[in-house]
């Protein structure tokens, strides 16, 4: 980790200068401590962000936050900083890529200091599925959960006469349930369904499903499969490599290659995003996690929501970002700014839009419900995103808890290629894989409690 620092301070150190404003941080206007929180999104995130730090710096004398965007190159961007001397306060930091790699270099502040000091705010109103723990002892940073379903168009399915899918993840549709449907939905450019004996996979005019091929989309199938945690064998093998794990990820290779409900890679060139799909027909269903909402709700899009389907569990995953706060002289500071930020009315714009769900769980209580939810969030909202991360079994972000997540998946990722593109089936990827993939597995964080 060292060398990449170095590595990327000779090479980017132009660019730590740009987002650090040209220097250090040390005092804003008017006597105040003058703090940056980075972040990498556009759009109305960045908008709301601006608006946010501008009615905290407002709201007080003592602390100036200024929102540095990021939107490309990151990590590296943000490496090159700390290589600099010169990190910024606070921001959003990718567990999957390099939260855990700073932490081990001292980089991020333990919040846990800060939860056992401060009592105007309280660790048990954070969302624990999204709490990143280097040990028991040590909380690297607190995430927004963002959960994961199935959109879907309730117009094609009216088109094709296919009943929508119950909306309680509980009681949702079977994995066997989801793929007829799927199949029915499928058309072929005959007007012929999945199902049909004179069905022509070549010729595909409508797809009955598509899904992102990124370890969050494989977490949330994988979540369904009965198995017990994100490894096995006492945690010293990759969980997709057990027999549930199997299961899970032959299921999604079957949606392309042996139901034909899903486009193939090629075939994915020429498929349009989920707005484009739903609004032309083209789409019926896609596996995706909640913030799709934002883009589906802008674009005035008729959608809906249901649970992933189980295989063998009812279960919910979710995926985050850490914010975290970074080892400066104005630690103190940007903790100030953490707790304005996490509170259900600052960031509100964001759950309205559907981008985010709310940082603290005091923000589905029914008050702060009626504040968010407009007439624009699909119907299902509640029951598919609401009420299983309120559940106390909700899947933790598997980023945040297994060791090196980030090298294993870099390595599993890599390989999945061959499956997604029809060259292996999934059992083969296994017994080319395993062992060399096994040896990368460190087992689990220890999860602390406060």
């Amino acid at each position: 980790m060292r060398k990449l620092l170095m590595l990327v301070l000779v090479s980017l150190c132009t660019a730590a200068a740009v987002f650090a404003g040209g220097g250090q941080a040390a005092s804003g206007g008017a006597g105040k401590t003058h703090i940056r929180f980075a972040q990498w999104d556009g759009g109305l995130a960045l908008e709301t962000y601006n608006k946010v730090a501008e009615a905290y710096n407002k709201s007080q004398d003592k602390v100036e936050v200024e929102i540095i965007n990021i939107p490309t190159d990151y990590d590296t961007k943000v490496m090159a900083m700390i290589a600099a001397g010169d990190p910024p306060e606070c921001g959003f930091m990718e567990a999957a890529t390099i939260l855990f790699p700073l932490a081990e270099e001292g980089v991020i502040v333990n919040l846990l200091d800060f939860f056992k000091t401060d009592s105007t705010v309280k660790y048990s109103d954070m969302w624990e599925s999204v709490a990143y723990w280097q040990n028991k002892d040590t909380l690297l940073g607190i995430g927004t959960p963002e959960p994961f379903g199935v959109f879907y168009s309730p117009d094609l399915f009216r088109k094709y006469g296919v009943a929508e899918p119950p909306s309680r993840y509980e009681t949702g549709w079977t994995w066997d349930e989801f793929v007829r449907t799927a199949q029915l939905l499928t058309i072929d450019k005959n007007g012929n369904n999945a199902l049909s004996p004179r069905f022509d996979p070549d010729n595909i005019d409508v797809y009955g499903v598509t899904f992102g091929k990124w370890w969050a989309v494989y977490c949330a199938v994988y979540n369904v499969s009965g198995a017990e945690g994100f490894l096995y064998d006492n945690g010293t093998k990759w969980g997709f490599f057990s027999p549930e794990g199997i299961d899970a990820m032959q299921k999604l290779a079957d949606l392309i290659y042996r139901y034909h409900v899903s486009p193939t890679p090629t075939a994915s060139a020429g498929v349009p995003g989920t707005a484009e799909g739903f609004m032309t027909g083209k789409v019926a269903m896609e596996i995706a996690g909640q913030w799709v909402n934002d883009a589906l709700m802008n674009d005035n899009v008729s959608y809906n929501v249901a649970p992933i389907p189980r295989i063998k569990t009812a279960g919910t995953t979710v995926t985050s970002a850490a914010f975290s706060i970074l080892e400066t002289p104005r630690k103190d500071a940007a903790w100030d700014f953490f707790k304005y930020m996490i509170k259900p009315e600052s960031l509100r714009p964001l759950n309205v839009s559907g981008l985010w769900l709310p940082f603290t769980k005091l923000g589905l209580v029914q008050s702060n419900l009626d504040a968010i939810v407009t007439p624009k969030h699909p119907r299902n909202q509640y029951d598919v995103f609401y009420v299983p991360v309120l559940d106390p079994n909700c899947k933790p972000v598997i980023s945040a808890v297994v060791v090196d997540f980030a090298k294993i998946n870099n390595e599993f990722s890599a390989v999945l290629d061959q499956i997604w593109s029809g060259e292996k089936n999934y059992q083969q990827i296994v017994n080319e894989n395993q062992n060399r993939i096994n040896v990368l597995v460190k087992g689990y964080y220890e999860q602390g409690t406060f």
